[in-house]
């Protein structure tokens, strides 16, 4: 058998947890020549697995290669590794050649192929190594490797001659290198709450350079100072209108170190403390910034940071970022997104934001199917007779009208669950004098917000149902019932007017709702006889006055309060005199035309 493969290395394969099979794509004479490593991804660490126990192979012999097949890929290949299939053939030779003995070609080409694939290994090992370049000059060059020593890294000598051991690079150079890079997206985020000093930077906060250095409302400030002015303010100036800098102390005597220890201390904690309050109830900038102990997650707190990026949770425990209100899903209200796009975590189109009330988008649809329907013209596209007893319309049925004959039999007419479908339209009319025509809904929907049946007994009476997607879903029936008029009055078209030059005969009593009016201005499109109790002075006047109307008014001014008039109001000289007196009164009032109003003696009652 030939070797056709050039190496003997498959892989790195990714594993997943389920796939238990991985081919290799070179020839192996022995199962026990396979090499399988598996390496975990994230710190690199790799295992060599064992043949029988963790995996068995295929395709042993046969020059395409096989596979190996793992006994479980969740234990051996899971998820975050990576699967690399080699060969170690041994370095052994176990056919003994007698001489003058018969030699079978077979032996003699296993052999190669042993003597190749031992080649093969080695190179791929050869390969896997460090290698000086070919045009590189060794002739005064030590290429002996040191004696491994723990952390030490291997470099070539300032002499250009040969290795040397030296300490490794600092891992806290890459630490350092990470917090820059997050310092660096903070300051982005807050560049106010880092660098303003002509001001605050949001609400009454300062800057971190404010209070490192100094700033407007922060240098001279009561109750404030910046760290720079506690520290090294000169003798006899003050931080704060009381309290002296560092320097001040110590200039004023050595016994006075403590107190600059302790006010050093507090500048520090201004700055940079983020584990609990700085001073009494106040935090360190850095807190501000960032985050901390009694500003992170805190009523009526939080730093700028959470105000600006948090999602998913209040920063204050009441309000939420600008990023949670522009695009989130945690605000019960709905976000800028939600508003825009549609509801729910995934910003559906048709999922109501909040309160039953849907997104710009879903509306603007609508709007645009209405448009779409109106500019067409068409109401309805298809008609269908119906006279069976049942029917049950789908909502693909949208815009059917239905003529239902009920000469023979009722007919129950069951609407379909709406589900999401907004503004699905059907219309029936009866068409036959017998029988009643009947409709119910299905599931939890409602028919003009009510679980009871519609019914319908007039011959043409029509009802049309259009589907509203709320909560309960619900259908919006309309009647559109034929209407003959009786005598003394006319129609035309859909107006039913009544003749008012015939004589009116009444057989029940005609009454008028007396108006409750306490402010002496009396309205008369909500009645022509009221009641006023006025709780202070008032002027008498009249609005929306109607010309030929007039009426009572029932005057208890109990308190005697001054009563004048508008200049639209005629009335007796001494009538406004005598209903100022306390007591009780009856008045009278006509319209003659659309601006006056006479009103008529009183009429005092007990």
């Amino acid at each position: 058998m030939t070797v056709a493969s050039t190496d003997a290395r498959t892989g790195p394969y990714d594993g997943n947890g389920s796939t238990t099979t991985f081919a290799y794509d070179f020839l192996v004479l022995d199962q026990a020549h396979l090499v399988v490593t598996v390496k975990t991804t994230s710190t690199g660490v790799e295992v060599v697995k064992t043949l029988t126990g963790h995996y068995s192979v295929t395709g042993v012999g046969t020059a395409s290669g096989g596979n190996i097949v793992f006994t479980s890929a969740s234990t051996h290949a899971p998820s975050g590794t990576t699967v690399t299939i080699t060969r170690s053939v041994p370095k052994t030779q176990t056919t003994d050649l007698q001489n003058r003995g018969g030699v079978q070609p077979e032996t003699l080409e296993t052999g190669y192929d042993k003597l190749t694939q031992i080649d093969q290994d080695q190179q791929g090992e050869i390969d896997r190594g460090l290698k000086f370049a070919v045009s590189a000059d060794l002739s005064s060059f030590n290429t002996s490797i040191p004696t491994p020593v723990a952390s030490k890294a291997i470099a070539i000598n300032a002499a250009n001659n040969g290795f040397e051991l030296v300490n490794e690079p600092s891992a806290s150079a890459t630490s350092a290198a990470a917090d820059a890079a997050t310092a660096t997206a903070q300051a982005a985020l807050a560049t106010n709450y880092a660098v303003k000093v002509d001001g605050v930077a949001a609400g009454s906060d300062h800057s971190a350079k404010a209070w490192a250095v100094g700033g407007t409302g922060v240098t001279d400030t009561s109750s404030k100072g910046a760290a720079k002015e506690w520290a090294i303010e000169v003798e006899d100036n003050t931080v704060d209108g009381s309290g002296y800098s560092a320097l001040h102390w110590s200039a004023k005597s050595s016994g006075f170190a403590t107190t600059a220890s302790a006010q050093a201390t507090l500048a520090t904690n201004y700055a940079v403390k983020v584990d609990g309050v700085a001073a009494g109830s106040d935090h360190s900038s850095k807190a501000w910034a960032v985050g901390g102990t009694g500003v992170t997650t805190t009523s009526s707190k939080g730093a700028s940071k959470e105000w600006a990026t948090s999602t998913g949770a209040a920063v204050d425990t009441s309000e939420y970022s600008s990023k949670e209100y522009a695009v989130g899903t945690t605000v019960s209200t709905g976000s800028a997104k939600q508003w825009a796009l549609g509801g729910g975590g995934s910003f559906t189109e048709g999922t109501a934001v909040a309160g039953g009330v849907f997104s710009a988008k879903k509306y603007a649809a609508n709007a645009a199917a209405s448009a779409d329907l109106a500019a067409s013209g068409q109401i309805y596209s298809t008609v269908v007779n119906q006279t069976a007893a049942t029917l049950a319309p789908a909502l693909s049925a949208d815009g059917t009208y239905y003529l239902c004959d009920t000469s023979s039999n009722n007919i129950t007419v069951t609407l379909p669950a709406i589900g999401t479908s907004e503004g699905v339209k059907y219309a029936f009319q009866k068409t036959s004098a017998s029988n009643s025509l009947i409709f119910q809904r299905s599931g939890s929907d409602t028919l003009n917000g009510s679980a009871s049946n519609i019914t319908i007994t007039d011959v043409n009476a029509q009802i049309q149902f259009v589907s509203d997607n709320n909560s309960p879903d619900n259908w919006v029936g309309v009647h559109m019932s034929q209407v003959t008029v009786g005598a003394g009055l006319s129609k035309t078209g859909s107006v039913i007017s009544v003749d008012l030059t015939n004589d009116q005969s009444w057989t029940g009593s005609q009454r008028s709702t007396p108006v409750t009016d306490n402010d002496g201005s009396f309205d008369m499109n909500l009645g022509n006889n009221f009641t006023c109790t006025p709780s202070g002075n008032f002027a008498l006047t009249f609005t929306n006055i109607t010309a030929g109307q007039g009426g009572l008014i029932y005057l208890i001014n109990s308190g005697g309060h001054t009563v004048t008039k508008h200049s639209s109001v005629v009335v007796d000289a001494n009538l406004l005199s005598t209903v100022t007196a306390a007591g009780t009164y009856l008045l009278g009032y006509y319209a003659p035309t659309a601006s006056v109003i006479v009103v008529t003696n009183s009429l005092a009652v007990s």
